[in-house]
């Protein structure tokens, strides 16, 4: 098939109703752009996430009075758990040194304490597959039930929290993004329905002398691709000149990415297809001529 023609004719088109192509690209690259906010928050989002699961650690406290051997027969069995990935001991004298150096300038409150309360324990770090809420839940119960284990503490409030806080910014995400594709949806397939009316004469021509409806479609497909993918195009530059900005002005933390080329990718070709589905559903009702 031929398709300079169609691709001629669309040009054409596009040059005609400029203005109102103009706004309708520049309505659809700000719905974009606020997805691409939303997108970019939640990306580095997941960046948090993985750095803290890289630092997450649980700590089994000790009972009193365990001889070497039984530390060690401990720290081996904890070692051995396949969702450990390293445990460090941290003796009673160590941990009461750790508390001094927190509490700075007042460490003379633990002057009349005596003997060292603290205990002492073992600081676990997870390995990367079970770093989730559920999964630190479920190896605490495990240590919990291991033999000179007296309490098992993993900041199980704050992850609680944090988990929460994380499900509900991905759900706003997700709902966001829903709505704005349906109102991109909306103002492509209006765009193309206006620029098809005024051209409706022409179109029952072209039916009349027996063009099919693809070779009438067709450029109407090109306008609203051209326009869709245009619209993502200024929205993931304008997304790159705001993360720039952010960058450089905020001081923001060295691991704050940009979105991935394969998210960057979707969105153009999200555009497209949006592009693609509204001329496709304006268009539809004029073919029947």
């Amino acid at each position: 098939m031929n398709l300079s023609f169609p691709l001629r004719l669309a040009g054409q088109n596009l040059k005609s109703n400029l203005a109102l192509h103009a706004v309708s690209v520049a309505i659809i690259a700000l719905a974009f752009l606020i997805l691409g906010l939303f997108l970019l928050v939640v990306t580095n989002l997941g960046v948090v996430v993985a750095r803290w699961g890289e630092s997450i650690q649980v700590s089994a406290y000790l009972k009193d009075h365990l001889d070497p051997g039984q530390r060690e027969a401990l720290y081996r069995r904890i070692v051995g758990m396949e969702e450990v990935e390293s445990a460090e001991y941290v003796s009673k004298e160590k941990a009461l040194i750790r508390f001094r150096s927190m509490l700075k300038g007042q460490a003379d409150l633990l002057e009349g304490l005596g003997d060292n309360p603290l205990p002492a324990s073992f600081e676990i770090h997870l390995a990367s597959g079970f770093r989730s809420l559920e999964q630190v839940e479920a190896v605490a119960g495990k240590l919990e039930k291991l033999k000179h284990v007296s309490e098992v503490e993993y900041g199980r409030d704050w992850l609680k929290n944090f988990t929460a806080m994380l499900r509900l910014v991905k759900l706003v995400g997700s709902i966001v993004g829903v709505l704005i594709f349906s109102a991109a949806l909306f103002i492509i397939s209006n765009t193309i329905k206006l620029t098809v009316y005024s051209r409706r004469e022409e179109i029952g021509i072209m039916k009349l002398v027996g063009a099919s409806d693809f070779s009438i479609r067709l450029p109407f497909l090109i306008e609203g691709v051209t326009a869709g993918t245009a619209a993502s195009a200024i929205a993931l530059l304008l997304l790159w000149l705001l993360y720039l900005v952010l960058v450089h002005q905020l001081g923001l933390p060295e691991f704050v990415r940009f979105l991935p080329a394969s998210f960057c990718l979707s969105l153009l070709v999200a555009g497209a297809g949006l592009g693609i589905f509204g001329s496709s559903v304006s268009f539809s009702e004029f073919l029947r001529v």
